[in-house]
């Protein structure tokens, strides 16, 4: 049995507030204030519940697929080494060890603040909206998303590692730059290239650090534009508004979700038999 220990706690502090502010929608919200009258492991279980049974979410399939193979690498590290996977799942709230800057919950509020920002200037049927204004508050919305699967990634590799039996540095792993991390998350996943799904949910073009870094709004072209290193030298690149609107800008949350709730799940179980993860297998595949 794994235990829960103060610091998968404290995150389930921060994940309350986070579902107070609704990021997982109304009725996880209802639920959040209501907690206090239901056990912990029936909160996130109906939380996680209400999620499976709305059929109006955007990209769910996609982030059904995270969730699922979140809690498979999550198994396997837990069986090879409890005590050290609950440490390296609990970096969410605390950061690597002399990383003060590395937890993860800051720029998750950071994220989501910045969806809402985009959310609040779309057009409404009595405010017509600023073109340029969305288009730039999604820029930094989806800058952000990368920016922490960039940071979500570290915490992966390593319990892929100890689910391997192989000896890693989180530091190291954790210091890298995106292009870096990816390249190393590749190669730990090697034997299971199913995990490539999580990475390929950014554009490769995009997630190279500078290009989703330099991505700008060209208004009288409708088109959002970014720079890539080819063979023959630095070359801009276009993609028309509602393409990216749609292919691209969600993708980044896909992953975030996924890892939110796969964390939920994890902290629901911890209290029940590792058997019990079985049982979600079978309604996530």
């Amino acid at each position: 049995m794994v235990s829960i220990d103060d610091d998968i706690i404290q995150f389930i502090k921060e994940m309350d507030e986070l579902t107070k502010q609704g990021i997982f929608g109304n009725k996880p919200k209802m639920y959040a204030f209501l907690r206090e009258k239901t056990d912990l492991n029936s909160f996130f279980i109906k939380v996680f519940t209400e999620w499976l049974q709305d059929d109006k979410q955007v990209g769910k399939d996609n982030v059904h697929k995270i969730i699922y193979l979140l809690l498979r690498l999550y198994y396997d590290a837990i069986v090879s080494n409890p005590e050290q996977a609950i440490k390296i799942l609990a970096y969410f709230m605390n950061g690597f060890p002399n990383e003060s800057e590395s937890d993860i919950v800051r720029p998750l509020y950071t994220w989501f603040e910045s969806l809402n920002s985009w959310r609040n200037s779309l057009p409404t049927g009595s405010n017509p909206g600023d073109e340029y204004q969305v288009a730039q508050n999604s820029i930094s919305t989806y800058q952000k998303g990368v920016e922490l699967v960039g940071k979500i990634l570290p915490i992966l590799i390593c319990l892929k590692k100890l689910s391997m039996n192989q000896e890693f540095n989180p530091q190291k792993i954790y210091n890298k730059y995106l292009g870096p991390k990816i390249r190393e998350f590749i190669k730990s996943f090697d034997d299971n290239k199913d995990y490539y799904f999580i990475i390929n949910q950014i554009d490769k073009d995009l997630r190279n650090a500078e290009s989703h870094l330099d991505l700008r709004y060209d208004r009288i072209r409708k088109k959002y534009i970014y720079i890539v290193d080819t063979k023959e030298g630095r070359k801009s690149k276009h993609i028309p508004a509602h393409i990216f609107l749609l292919k691209y800008f969600p993708n980044p949350g896909y992953v975030i979700q996924g890892y939110l709730f796969s964390l939920m799940l994890i902290v629901a179980l911890g209290q029940t038999r590792i058997s019990e993860f079985k049982k979600i297998f079978s309604s996530l595949k």
